[in-house]
């Protein structure tokens, strides 16, 4: 019995077709919108959060100024149409006055009906900030 080997010749293939290189292609596209539309929401709400903890600190260090008479002042206000927003985020009610004065101080054209509520918006996110107090001092502020 003999055994006959034929000449084979293996092929050896350099490169990749056309097709492979065309859903690598559509494979990464698509992992990159993913990843884009993620960042993008990311971005908003880090806006609307940290718009949210600048104003609860303005707040509270307008209280504390105040109740300390740090700068002299025994009346202070903050509105919300003078807060520094990042682009894109919005504030509501726009225009709200809110007073704060020093305990030894009775009276005050000023008044805060409380509770009450900020909304800052960007896009669909939305984060709330609620104030309680009574008179013209704050008892607690809650950022939701």
């Amino acid at each position: 019995m003999k055994f006959q080997i034929s000449n084979f010749k293996f092929q050896i293939r350099r490169g990749y077709t056309l097709i492979e290189l065309m859903v690598v292609l559509a494979i990464m596209g698509f992992i990159a919108a993913v990843a884009f539309y993620g960042l993008r929401n990311y971005n908003n709400s880090q806006q609307i959060i940290n718009a949210q903890k600048d104003f609860v600190n303005l707040l509270r260090a307008t209280q504390n100024k105040v109740t300390n008479g740090a700068d002299g002042d025994n009346f202070k206000s903050v509105n919300t149409s003078s807060l520094v927003l990042p682009a894109n985020v919005t504030v509501s009610p726009l225009g709200l006055v809110i007073c704060f004065n020093n305990s030894n101080l009775t009276s005050s054209s000023c008044t805060n009906t409380f509770p009450i509520t900020v909304t800052f918006t960007n896009g669909s996110t939305t984060k709330t900030v609620i104030i309680n107090g009574s008179g013209l001092f704050i008892t607690k502020i809650d950022a939701n």
